[in-house]
């Protein structure tokens, strides 16, 4: 007799493969998006303050940033606008931010500066904004 198709053993090991295959791929997918999202949020802040530094020298007038209270979000605010939120990615919070919005002005300097820490399970990241106006980043652990 001519036999077409897959047995039932045929299916099951092929599953038990998939399926171990994924069990092994899941782990490393959700330590790369960890990874990931505190790294979107270091580049957003980054940019972020870039772009108020850039918008207070083309404009002459003061922009700030500020985190809210939760410290899951920030927002950078020209002078006479209201706060527009932008959250973090999910797991990622502001472990430590100046006590103070920071403010820059005409010339792209700052008052008073500070150091953004964002952290999540992944790791630690600081953004440091220098009183001349000019920001960096750099991973702690």
């Amino acid at each position: 007799m001519n036999e077409r198709g897959f047995s039932l053993v045929d299916i099951m090991v092929t599953c038990l493969l998939v399926g171990t295959i994924l069990g092994l791929g899941l782990n490393s997918w959700e330590a790369f998006s960890t990874h990931h999202r505190l790294q979107t949020a270091c580049q957003s802040l980054m940019s972020d303050v870039w772009r108020a530094r850039v918008a207070a020298l083309a404009g002459n007038i003061p922009v700030s940033i500020e985190v809210r209270a939760d410290r899951k979000a920030y927002s950078v605010v020209e002078a006479g606008e209201t706060a527009v939120w932008r959250d973090l990615p999910v797991g990622v919070t502001f472990v430590d931010c100046p006590k103070t919005r920071i403010t820059f002005y005409s010339r792209g300097s700052v008052v008073p500066g500070g150091t953004y820490t964002l952290a999540n399970p992944s790791g630690t990241l600081q953004v440091f904004v220098a009183a001349s106006g000019r920001s960096r980043w750099e991973r702690i652990k």
